[in-house]
């Protein structure tokens, strides 16, 4: 290469670094200017009013055989609303709702407290007692069939449906041919365009759960779902789904006085805290034994004047008793548990079941109950039901009350900074949370 050559490579070198730099210090102003800092300031500023307006999913950067893995914004427990002076009926305050999933499905809005029709016969009977709830401001219904689910759509006016929340139970069997098909059956059968909250429940351990999860966010990504809850999913369950990147809202568990179990368990509550999946309580009536019924009974009712539900309930009567180590389980029945729930019926002024309620509505990490329609009473007037609900956010039972009222379950209050449990104590294993 001749000297020439070279000097002019070296030239063409230069005007283009020169160029480059003319460049940037005409498009890319100093930061320290006021100008840019302006810019800087107007760009970010624009930049959080977009993010407020569309909410964020962060993706981590690790993958599976399912999908990304997605960060889940911890969802607030502090949802326990009071209001003393509260209207008969109408809707109720904004604090007795909450969403039951994100902005983006387009979730619906769950009342704290929500009915169960699976215990209901007649579908014109479960029709009216669903525009009575309605009217109680109590928009939130589980147990309905794609029957009762299709008259209701049809024979309700379209504002009134979209302040409700129709929860589908789909079953999860042991053989699944088509987990899609599982999924969108219901919702034609309905004759909806969308299902409001799909409720999983894996039937005996079915092992299609991640496949029919699957096929229900996928669901949920073409707008024919709009949230996903679970019902009996166990701890070790729960953390699987978790680990997979799929997002259940919430896992139905049953609790009560008489049996608090699933909800007294170290493992669970983890679980709880480190998948956000918050808890939807059911049966906390005990099929009806936590109620006015048994009040002031001289005796143990025969099994012929039992419903079903307290038949199916009488196990856990009887366990809870021996827990206390004690004979005559109706006598221990009437005077440290009846007699307890009574007194604070007459402080606060409710009935005997609306305190039971309360009880579980403030447990840690609970994020609504779903009752029977029928409150294990024979007698008991459907009509007034949908009101005795609604007294549940008329009161907050003190802590003095939460704690006299777990020690009358034979338990000892958890703790409810989920951050003061032993976490040395525990040993993770592949199988799941060991407390040893």
């Amino acid at each position: 290469m001749t000297y020439s050559l070279q000097c002019r490579l070296l030239l063409a070198g230069y005007l283009s670094a020169f160029v480059l730099l003319v460049t940037e210090s005409f498009f890319c102003p100093d930061p320290t200017t006021k100008s840019s800092q302006y810019s800087k300031e107007h760009g970010k500023s624009l930049f959080s009013m977009a993010s407020s307006e569309q909410p964020s999913l962060k993706i981590e950067g690790e993958s599976n055989f399912w999908r990304a893995v997605r960060k889940k914004e911890q969802p607030p427990t502090d949802r326990k609303p009071s209001h003393n002076n509260l209207d008969e009926d109408g809707p109720l305050p904004d604090d007795c709702y909450y969403k039951l999933g994100s902005e983006e499905c387009e979730a619906k809005s769950s009342c704290l407290v929500a009915t169960d029709l699976k215990n209901m016969n007649g579908e014109d009977d479960i029709l009216r007692y669903i525009h009575q709830c309605i009217d109680y401001g109590l928009t939130t219904f589980y147990g309905g069939t794609p029957s009762v689910y299709n008259e209701l759509i049809h024979d309700t006016p379209r504002t009134v449906l979209d302040i409700c929340n129709l929860v589908t139970l789909v079953a999860i069997p042991q053989v699944v041919s088509s987990p899609r098909e599982l999924l969108l059956r219901p919702l034609r059968e309905a004759g909806g365009s969308s299902i409001d909250t799909l409720q999983l429940y894996p039937y005996s351990g079915s092992p299609y759960v991640m496949d029919v999860l699957d096929a229900a966010t996928e669901l949920q990504r073409e707008g024919l779902v709009r949230s996903i809850v679970g019902k009996g999913f166990s701890s070790k369950l729960l953390r699987e789904t978790d680990a997979c990147g799929f997002r259940v809202e919430s896992n139905q568990i049953p609790v009560n006085l008489l049996d608090p179990c699933c909800f007294y368990n170290s493992e669970a509550l983890l679980t709880a805290k480190d998948t956000g999946s918050e808890f939807i309580v059911e049966n906390p009536l005990a099929g009806g034994f936590l109620s006015n019924k048994y009040l002031n009974r001289p005796g143990e009712p025969y099994k012929y004047e039992l419903s079903k539900f307290e038949k199916d309930n009488l196990g856990a009567l009887y366990k809870w008793s021996s827990r206390r180590n004690k004979s005559k389980p109706w006598t221990i029945f009437q005077n440290e548990m009846i007699d307890i729930l009574y007194h604070l019926s007459t402080k606060y002024q409710v009935p005997v079941e609306v305190v039971a309620q309360r009880w579980a509505l403030q447990l840690n990490k609970v994020s609504g109950l779903v009752v029977a329609a029928e409150f294990g009473s024979e007698d008991s007037d459907l009509c007034s039901q949908p009101g005795k609900l609604r007294q549940v956010f008329k009161l907050n039972l003190e802590e003095c009350d939460m704690d006299r009222l777990w020690e009358a379950s034979g338990f000892e209050r958890p703790s409810m900074d989920m951050t003061e449990v032993d976490i040395n104590n525990c040993e993770r294993r592949e199988s799941g949370l060991y407390l040893p």
